[in-house]
């Protein structure tokens, strides 16, 4: 290792000789060449930092033909050595994984010089993409309370700040939770745990929209994941594994994002938007909304699931909605906005125009809601008993008609009793009664109360 150019990149006719010289070490096998490309990186990361202001995202989109200025070819060496050296897999595997030092220190800086995606490219997103899928890596160590990582809370310094949130998307950029085979389960817990940190970050930091927006687009993520995950339970090899991270996936909605927003609110720490659960447009929601939207269609893909399931995916719905639509919760509670987003995208579905069409559709969220809220349990006052009189009352007015007329399904061959109900819920053709099929073996009578 030449050592000479330890300081050069501050002249800027040593720039280039210093970013070759990186090149050729990190491009060398030998473990001590790496550690020490890293250790120069480092020893210079206050200029390189600062010579990427110089970053002309335009001339990147080739928009702009000018010749270069010397200050603009001395920051595309900083950035060379950002977009090129510290995105190759080896370099950043090494810097999650054993440089704690390096890593603090260059987010350091990142933040004091203003410093984005649009200047770095590939390189912390390289870096970030290995914080997430390194077994070794910083967070990993975090969840079992060992090594370095115990020297500082790395998803506390990263995930909690809205500059590393809304700069590096953190949470979307780097992830692909369109596909089942490429997440692990401690992917996902890593993941949850990131998402927990960015929420409370958001909260504390009194609900920045640019944060807030990242974060909506991590649950728009989670939706989709959802979707996989529920399709792959219709193969026998991958069923168990699917339904074990569906319960990941419940964990985190069902608890840990209510509990973290009530000490929030307990903190007065949510902004009168996220309190209204406010909608402005298809693309910029509250938190609250895209959490409450997330959770909808986190429910209608469990219809989804292989039906010798539907036990699991009962518990799964309920636990999911036990702090929103579960027997203990009350429509008065803190978070009764987010109820009535949560029901309100739930019913639009139930009650439109899929259940009143002559094609043979029906929406896909019915069945596990029933599931969900069909038995009856306590005295009726809570939200799931609520809900559940309003089902009961949709059963015998909009269902029974349909399964009485013999009406069938798109395909013109299930009948519409069997695509609509699950398993648990019967129509008694003697008693003209709906009934709940209980795990024992009982039924239970759902019988219209009060003249509904």
């Amino acid at each position: 290792m030449n050592y000479w150019v330890l300081f050069f990149l501050l002249v800027h006719k040593r720039a280039e000789r210093f970013y070759q010289v990186l090149l050729s070490e990190i491009a060398s096998p030998r473990k001590d060449n790496l550690e020490a490309s890293v250790n120069i990186i480092g020893a210079n990361i206050k200029e390189i930092s600062k010579a990427l202001k110089g970053v002309r995202w335009v001339r990147r989109m080739g928009k702009d033909d000018t010749p270069l200025s010397e200050d603009e070819i001395y920051a595309s060496y900083a950035e060379g050595i950002t977009s090129v050296i510290l995105s190759d897999e080896r370099v950043a595997k090494y810097i999650v994984t054993a440089r704690l030092d390096f890593l603090l220190h260059f987010l350091s800086e990142l933040k004091n010089n203003n410093i984005s995606l649009e200047h770095t490219r590939f390189g912390l997103e390289k870096i970030f993409e290995a914080l997430f899928q390194e077994k070794n890596s910083y967070f990993y160590s975090q969840l079992d309370y060992r090594g370095v990582s115990l020297a500082a809370n790395v998803f506390e310094i990263i995930l909690s700040d809205p500059y590393f949130i809304t700069h590096f998307r953190v949470l979307g950029g780097a992830h692909n939770f369109g596909s089942y085979n490429q997440l692990s389960d401690k992917y996902l817990t890593v993941y949850f745990k990131a998402l927990e940190y960015a929420l409370k970050g958001f909260w504390k930091n009194n609900c920045p929209i640019n944060m807030g927006q990242e974060i909506c687009r991590a649950f728009r993520q989670i939706k989709e994941y959802s979707q996989s995950l529920a399709y792959a339970t219709l193969q026998k090899d991958k069923a168990k594994e699917a339904i074990s991270r569906l319960q990941k996936i419940e964990s985190f909605l069902g608890h840990t994002y209510i509990w973290d927003y009530r000490d929030a609110l307990k903190n007065n720490l949510v902004s009168d938007y996220e309190k209204d659960v406010t909608k402005s447009s298809n693309y910029m929601t509250s938190v609250n909304y895209a959490y409450a939207e997330c959770v909808y269609e986190f429910i209608e893909s469990l219809a989804i699931v292989k039906e010798e399931y539907d036990e699991q995916v009962r518990f799964i719905g309920i636990t999911t909605t036990m702090e929103t639509i579960g027997v203990n919760s009350q429509s008065d509670s803190d978070i009764s906005k987010i109820q009535d987003v949560l029901i309100g995208l739930i019913w639009e579905k139930i009650n439109g125009k899929f259940m009143s069409n002559e094609q043979g559709y029906f929406p896909a969220v019915l069945r596990v809601y029933l599931e969900m809220v069909g038995l009856e349990v306590g005295d009726g006052t809570s939200v799931a008993g609520q809900e559940r009189k309003k089902l009961v009352e949709f059963l015998y007015k909009s269902i029974k008609p349909k399964i009485l007329s013999g009406e069938k399904m798109a395909n013109n061959k299930t009948t519409f009793e069997k695509g609509v109900l699950p398993k648990s819920i019967i129509l008694n053709r003697t008693t003209g009664n709906f009934e709940y099929v209980m795990s024992g073996g009982s039924n239970q009578i759902m019988e219209l109360k009060n003249n509904l």
